[in-house]
């Protein structure tokens, strides 16, 4: 199946590729100015991408809104989810949003830096993290974004790995031995 995983930002990293292959990954860069511009820039990215690549899945990382924001931040971050999903939807994609916390645990790094950590270095540290388990895995991400995308699709991908594995029941096997 042919994944797509984003990690949705100014700097918009990206994972492509198929759940058994090897992917592509990467960083878009958004254009600066109004949320507009961004919001067509993203959807012409994605559409791109998924046609060109044939994208059955798009996987693309929740937002995070904190408590006390400015409107232009809380539409930047809300705003990408939602142009991810209306694109997703305009051409029949499935869109799955993964929790953070989700995806880095299944991806082996922490989901947060230790209490050690001093505050303003807690979220370069996770990031830092999360660059070197996609190096011990042989990627070479370009930066934290592209980090993180690669990190969504392996865990993804690694569930579908997964379940592919699994023996499943089949009707001949639950009505064995059963009178019907």
């Amino acid at each position: 199946m042919m994944l797509l995983a984003l990690d949705p930002s100014q700097q918009m990293g990206f994972c492509l590729g198929k759940h058994d292959g090897t992917p592509i990954y990467g960083t878009h860069r958004l254009p600066k100015g109004r949320f507009s511009r961004q919001a067509l820039a993203l959807e012409a990215m994605l559409l791109d991408m998924i046609k060109a690549n044939r994208v059955e899945r798009v996987y693309a990382e929740k937002p995070i809104l904190p408590r006390v924001t400015s409107f232009d931040a809380m539409i930047a971050m809300a705003g990408k989810a939602t142009v991810i999903g209306l694109t997703c939807a305009r051409i029949g994609v499935d869109l799955v949003y993964v929790d953070m916390s989700t995806w880095r645990s299944e991806f082996g790094v922490p989901t947060q830096a230790p209490k050690r950590v001093p505050k303003p270095e807690r979220r370069k540290w996770v990031k830092a993290a999360t660059i070197e388990r996609c190096r011990a895995l042989g990627y070479e991400p370009g930066d934290d974004n592209a980090a993180d995308a690669i990190g969504i699709w392996w865990s993804r991908a690694a569930a579908i790995r997964e379940r592919e594995a699994s023996p499943t029941l089949f009707e001949s096997d639950i009505l064995a031995g059963m009178d019907v």
